[in-house]
């Protein structure tokens, strides 16, 4: 025991390589050195849960297992450091972001009088009150989370500047910051993080480190930025413990120096100083690619080195020329430009790109929709070509999941595609997108915010677990929804709800008269035609379903009174109770459910204790609440969907550098990735930046760098950059672009493509007669190559085009084939409307109402039917509206006028056979 610790040395290890398998190969050998207690967990601190996931697969299949191992985030290991070696450290952190946010919506009543908080009592907008913020309470929780997510940044980021607040220090550039905070430090029953942190750098600096729990060695992996604090941190840990951090590098040079023409223009600007002659500023981008999108990696690197010590230990992988992407991976390696290199053969002039070469493809389609039916054909082609390539070595990533996600399900699920179907989960919704559950929670508490339409009602009674909870059975639902159609209820509990609303006061077409109707029709008949005080019976009622009548009412009973009951403020505490006792009254606990449900009141538990700490006790309103409640239920915790064994789809997150061999970015629209960086205007970080604070934009950069380092065998680019209206373009992501710019300047194509060849796009004409093709400068750009690379794909999937055999348009559809040969087969033979078309619209339709161009713009194909074949199609039950009908359609008329006349048959026979028997 004793001797397996001696093996474990003290200090800081830093390995990289430019290859994440090398680098969880090196892990898995250091690992090898067991621990002095086998019971003492191994600690592998990560950045997210997809990182965990890879790589505990990496380590199960060297070491034939993965168990006993932690995997803390960098703050959890952080604080519980803090715990290990400093006294008086609660299991939580003391400045939890969340309850520091109730802690300033508590005490900023209290201040906003003060002449320092002008500008947020300018902001609120309204007088304060007595345990309120004034103004609209929404905006101040807002207000107030936004304020506790920037000081939890500076308990960071700038740990001294709040230990110089507490030391009673004032802010330059803030008067208002420093006295919140003090009054928030005054509140708090443990020291903060930037206190724990001055105490653990003096614990750290002793000889020895007090009794504790941590484990001998600590390894940091797949970590791509850290700010200094943890650094720090670290540093302090490994004069006690071995610290090994596993870094990936995109270059084996040292390239913490490198910088791209945008900043370097920067820097000129800054020092004034010449770029050339004997005293000018030597500025060098070495690699413009990495330059340019590496400035994250680049500051981190900087920081790792000024941390401490290392013992550093270099394994790099040469990728080799025999791609496109494989040479922009060599490139980055060796800190070059590809046509720049010396030493080799044909160094000087650009590359060729081979005509086969498809490792990188940049396509440019209609909609997202059309995205995912390219990516469909092409995933099956590379499997197809590909033997030993498996669905689970390929990953898409998109910057918006939640868009993709049902489009996802739509091409890749479809039931007709299912001699083509392709295994693939989806990973990284949010959790009112990943359960039936969280949804329908969230939509019975948004009613007091709606007019109770009948869709939205049976929209939540549709859903397993309050279906189940009223026992009713998924065949009632039809019966349900004909009495909601045939009673005609639309909205509003009744008139009163309806003048709440600042409506008229009028009964017709609520719920409490569709549901009066229904019991009436048990109790009686009416004859369609007899009122009993003001309500006529609904007759279409049998004895068969009366059980459901009855538990369809008690539902409704229920939506009713919780609807009510919600609309009034409470305390949180009071909240919680309310919330735990809708989840009893309308969710049944199942096999299927229990995880979800267990969800919801966790989310609640925690929502309690954060009052707890806090001690808020003002009142609040159900829709201030939701604003909090929406954000906790919508953090993705069940973590499903990643690396499941099929295709990966997955978000766009920093610090998830895993290798595949292909990968796969749609979405890659301009504006959408890499993300705009917003400071708020108090934000002093942002007035004064420095060396590894963190930027949205710069993050997207560097993912983008290490997605494009990542992919082994292909990098598959889309997105949307033809207007599905009139074929205009637009600019992809200014990423793609500049990976484009960069391909265009380094690489060459010895013969121009034909026009409409194999890439899909058109392309530049033969030299004229007489006149010989220039060769390009070395210097200079290929246009050639950017055609090469972008493959423009048509609207529509049944294109002929995608079914004449071209190398790049090519579709694995049969469906599709079939409907482009109809669509040929169409257009050679004359139609009906061809050889006889119809005649000029009638007057009557020259002239458009308002309510007849809604109908047009609603649905224009049965307007068309309509008003010039006469078709007319028929309505299905999920068309039915939420709005009483103030216009009665013709059909409707019909049968009306039909009614009345055959009630005044009836009436006039009834009156002659009075008068006979007379």
């Amino acid at each position: 025991m004793n001797h397996a610790a001696t093996d474990i040395t003290p200090g800081l290890f830093l390995y990289t390589s430019n290859r994440m398998e090398t680098l969880a190969a090196r892990l898995a050998d250091r690992l090898r050195t067991p621990l002095p207690s086998p019971l003492q967990p191994e600690i592998l601190v990560v950045r997210n849960k997809g990182m965990e996931r890879w790589l505990k697969l990496e380590l199960a299949s060297r070491h034939g297992v993965c168990a006993n191992h932690e995997f803390p985030f960098p703050e959890a290991f952080g604080h519980r450091a803090f715990r290990e070696l400093l006294p008086r450290v609660p299991e939580h952190s003391a400045t939890d972001r969340e309850v520091v946010s109730w802690r300033i919506l508590r005490l900023l009543p209290s201040l906003l009088e003060r002449p320092e908080f002008l500008s947020l009592r300018h902001y609120l907008g309204a007088p304060v009150s007595q345990g309120e913020a004034g103004g609209d309470p929404r905006k101040a929780l807002q207000l107030a989370g936004r304020i506790a997510n920037l000081f939890d940044q500076y308990l960071i980021f700038r740990p001294k500047l709040i230990l110089d607040w507490d030391a009673g220090a004032g802010c330059a550039d803030s008067e208002w910051q420093p006295i919140l905070w003090r009054e928030i430090s005054r509140t708090l029953s443990s020291p903060h993080t930037a206190d724990l942190w001055r105490q653990f750098g003096d614990t750290v600096a002793g000889p020895e480190l007090p009794p504790h729990g941590l484990p001998p060695r600590v390894s940091i992996f797949g970590v791509s930025a850290l700010p200094p604090f943890h650094l720090d941190l670290f540093a302090g840990l490994a004069r006690h413990l071995q610290i090994n951090l596993f870094l990936l590098q995109p270059s084996q040079e040292y390239w913490g120096e490198i910088t791209s023409p945008r900043e370097g223009e920067r820097i000129l600007r800054k020092t004034r100083v010449p770029e050339t002659g004997p005293f000018g500023v030597h500025l060098d981008p070495g690699n413009r690619l990495l330059a340019s999108l590496g400035y994250l990696g680049r500051d981190f690197l900087k920081l790792v080195l000024e941390a401490g010590d290392w013992v550093s230990e270099e394994a790099f992988t040469e990728p080799g020329h025999d791609s496109l992407l494989h040479r922009i991976q060599s490139d980055i390696l060796h800190l070059r430009d590809d046509w720049r290199a010396e030493g080799e053969e044909g160094a000087g002039a650009p590359p060729v790109l081979a005509p086969g070469d498809d490792s990188i493809r940049v396509h440019c389609c209609h909609s997202p929709l059309r995205e995912l039916e390219v990516l469909q054909d092409h995933i099956t082609d590379w499997l197809e070509r590909d033997p030993g390539l498996n669905p689970r070595d390929i990953v898409v990533m998109t910057p918006d999941i939640e868009l993709y996600a049902p489009l996802v399900q739509a091409v890749f699920g479809a039931p007709e595609e299912a001699g083509r179907q392709i295994p693939f989960s989806v990973a990284d919704r949010g959790g009112r997108h990943q359960s039936r559950v969280v949804d329908t929670f969230l939509r019975l508490l948004a009613l007091p915010e709606s007019r109770l339409g009948a869709g939205a009602v049976l929209q939540i009674l549709e859903a397993a677990p309050v279906r189940e909870k009223f026992r009713l059975e998924e065949s009632d639902l039809a019966l349900i929804r004909q009495w909601v159609e045939e009673t005609g209820i639309c909205w509003g509990i009744d008139a009163a709800h309806r003048e709440q609303l600042h409506l008229p006061s009028l009964p017709g077409n609520t719920w409490r008269q569709g549901l009066d109707r229904l019991l009436l029709g048990y109790a009686m008949s009416g004859g369609d035609s007899r009122l009993f005080r003001g309500v006529l019976p609904h007759d279409e009622l049998d004895s068969a379903s009366v059980p459901v009548l009855s538990r369809f009412l008690s539902f409704m009973e229920r939506v009713i009174d919780t609807t009510r009951d919600l609309d009034k403020d409470r305390t949180l505490a009071g909240w919680i109770d309310r919330l735990e006792q809708i989840i009893d009254d309308f969710l049944q606990v199942s096999e299927e459910s229990v995880a979800e449900i267990q969800l919801l009141r966790d989310t609640l538990s925690s929502l309690r204790q954060q009052q707890q700490e806090s001690g808020f006790e003002a009142g609040l309103a159900l829709s201030t609440l939701l604003d909090r409640l929406g954000v906790l239920l919508e953090e993705d915790r069940q973590q499903a969907g990643f690396l499941s064994g099929g295709v990966t789809f997955c978000g766009l997150k920093p610090m998830r550098s895993i290798p595949f061999r292909v990968v796969c970015l749609i979405g890659m629209n301009d504006g959408a990735f890499p993300r705009a960086t917003h400071h708020l205007g108090f934000d002093l970080m942002a007035r004064r930046p420095r060396l590894g604070d963190r930027s949205t934009r710069e993050d997207d950069r560097y993912l983008f760098l290490e997605t494009l380092l990542s992919a082994r065998d292909r990098l598959h680019l889309s997105h949307v950059g033809l207007s599905i209206r009139d074929n205009s373009e637009a600019p992809p992501s200014v990423l793609i672009s500049e990976l484009l710019d960069y391909v265009a300047g380094t690489c060459r194509v010895e013969e121009p493509t034909e026009a409409g060849g194999a890439d899909g796009t058109e392309t530049a004409g033969e030299p004229k007669p007489g006149e010989g093709r220039q060769p390009r400068p070395a210097t200079g750009e290929c246009p050639d190559v950017r055609k090469r690379l972008v493959v423009r794909h048509p609207l529509q999937p049944f294109s002929a085009r995608y079914f004449e055999g071209d190398q790049v348009l090519f579709s694995y559809s049969e469906e599709n084939c079939l409907a482009s040969g109809s669509a040929r087969l169409a257009r050679a033979q004359r139609g009906a409307f061809c050889g006889n078309p119809l005649p000029p619209p009638e007057e009557k339709f020259r002239t458009v109402s308002l309510a007849a161009l809604a109908r047009f713009l609603a649905n224009p194909a049965r307007t068309f039917l309509a008003q010039r074949l006469n078709i007319f199609l028929p309505r299905t039950p999920e068309e039915r509206e939420d709005r009483e009908p103030f216009v009665v359609d013709p059909l409707s008329r019909a049968r009306l006028t039909a009614r009345l006349v055959e009630q005044r048959r009836r009436a006039e026979r009834a009156t002659a056979a009075t008068g006979a028997t007379s």
